[in-house]
């Protein structure tokens, strides 16, 4: 399969599917989709982004090695809004090494922080920093004011929805039982 030449196309539902599943059954051709995450075609990138979450939902396996590209393309200011949506997206199904906590935590809290940026990025920024508090509880009271603070700006339904299952994890990781 002509892999750029598929995604120089409109992809329905069904295409991306499909062409998850081809990837995830085809080495060679993940390998190549991952390649296509910094093509110059802005919709070639877009697109194979896309194909990526499937794959991270049901087979994290697969593209845990790949999570330190993942993470750099998220280090870039230029990234269009689709790709870095894509890529926060799928980061949230992986476990996620020591090596990159600190890259991850810098990324999520400017995503989360920064009014311009789009409700669904914020909102998988929030779980992949809930994930993160699990092992640094020392950012707990931090994520839960910047999660506030965002509440008190009359956010989204979708962003309503991921702050207070986030604040309601971060509440039940401080609690403590007595012994």
């Amino acid at each position: 399969m002509n892999l750029r030449l598929r995604l120089t196309t409109d992809l329905s539902g069904e295409d991306i599917a499909l062409l998850a599943e081809w990837a995830k059954s085809n080495p060679e051709g993940l390998d190549e989709l991952i390649s296509l995450l910094i093509a110059p075609d802005a919709r070639i990138v877009q697109r194979a982004s896309r194909i990526l979450v499937p794959i991270a939902e049901r087979a994290p396996h697969l593209v845990e090695a790949y999570l330190d590209t993942f993470t750099a393309l998220l280090g870039q200011s230029r990234l269009h809004g689709a790709v870095k949506r894509n890529l926060v997206r799928l980061i949230q199904y992986l476990e996620l090494p020591e090596h990159l906590h600190a890259d991850l935590l810098g990324i999520c809290f400017r995503f989360l922080e920064d009014p311009e940026e789009a409700v669904a990025v914020k909102a998988f920024s929030m779980t992949i920093l809930g994930k993160l508090a699990r092992t640094y509880p020392d950012i707990r009271q931090e994520l839960k004011l910047v999660i506030e603070d965002g509440l008190s700006r009359s956010p989204s339904p979708g962003y309503k929805s991921r702050a207070r299952k986030i604040l309601a994890n971060l509440a039940g990781a401080e609690v403590r039982p007595s012994s």
